[in-house]
């Protein structure tokens, strides 16, 4: 049965297109962050070992809220989907990057995630989705503010 939310449905297709990408690059940003969890090294292992896992938790509940999200709206959520139409500055690294290239990876994975989250947000406040844009909100913040705090640990 499809919901009767008080949205028109050729908004909610749009909303929820949308939602698919963030769905797919938040996922993407998980999987990359345990990753490098798992392969840092070097003289700041323990504390970006500890940072990189509370973000991967982070990302790993965001994931669940986003495809909740689209349920509620909805539309059905396909795990195969993911990782297949990502933008090339999203695609997986094959090798064990420097640790300035983790960071610097991660860092534009989140301030990626907040503009395309941003974008959508607009989109949802013209149609007065408000749990789109209640969702949305929260992860702009957080992806913005884990850029920054990326951002200030990097070596120039």
């Amino acid at each position: 049965m499809q919901a009767n939310l008080g949205i028109d449905e050729k908004d909610l297709r749009e909303i929820t297109s949308d939602l698919y990408k963030i769905l797919e690059q938040t996922y993407d940003l998980y999987t990359k962050t345990q990753n490098y969890h798992w392969n840092i090294t070097g003289k700041l292992f323990l504390n970006l070992h500890k940072m990189f896992e509370t973000q991967y938790a982070d990302l790993s509940e965001a994931v669940d809220k986003i495809a909740e999200r689209i349920r509620t709206l909805g539309y059905s959520v396909l795990g195969t989907y993911f990782n297949s139409n990502l933008p090339a500055s999203m695609k997986k690294e094959s090798k064990i990057m420097s640790v300035n290239d983790m960071m610097l990876d991660l860092m534009h994975g989140h301030e990626s995630i907040a503009r395309c989250a941003r974008e959508l947000f607009l989109k949802a406040d013209k149609v007065a989705d408000f749990g789109t844009e209640n969702l949305l909100g929260n992860r702009i913040e957080i992806h913005e503010k884990t850029a920054w705090i990326i951002r200030s640990q990097l070596i120039d």
